[in-house]
């Protein structure tokens, strides 16, 4: 069953891959891979499989590791959008932290019901602020 949901997650990062790499900046391209992927696990089954904390994966069958490899693609998904615009990322913030950092805060939008339901722009916002500042140099932290 891991196998599927690995497979599941390469092909949903395949086919937003155009709509990331699109962004002009790292910034809105982060927001963007958060934004859009905490909507697809709400509304793909298979895709919100993959965001479970590890004992909801070991309850539906799930391999003890599929969280780690799901840390591991989307490191290696973010990790050429991270090259286009290094001269953006803070001094000292390496690709792994960064991407590990991205992929904690969507599970914690998605396993954790905050005391506000954000709208897009609101989520936007919230991302904004919180999300890229410990990602972002400087100027390109700034709230979008």
């Amino acid at each position: 069953m891991s196998g599927v949901i690995i497979r599941a997650a390469e092909r949903y990062l395949d086919r937003i891959s155009p709509r990331i790499a699109a962004h002009a900046d790292l910034g809105s391209a982060l927001v963007d891979f958060v934004e859009y992927t905490v909507e697809a696990a709400r509304r793909e089954e298979i895709i919100g499989l993959l965001f479970g904390s590890d004992e909801e994966l070991a309850g539906v069958g799930l391999a003890a590791g599929t969280s780690t490899s799901l840390f591991e693609i989307v490191t290696e998904f973010l990790r050429p959008i991270f090259t286009r615009h290094w001269s953006c990322v803070e001094p000292g913030v390496s690709v792994d932290d960064a991407a590990e950092w991205v992929v904690r805060t969507i599970l914690s939008l998605l396993t954790v019901r905050g005391p506000r339901e954000r709208s897009r722009d609101g989520l936007r916002a919230f991302l904004s602020r919180f999300l890229l500042p410990a990602i972002l140099a400087g100027d390109h932290a700034r709230p979008m």
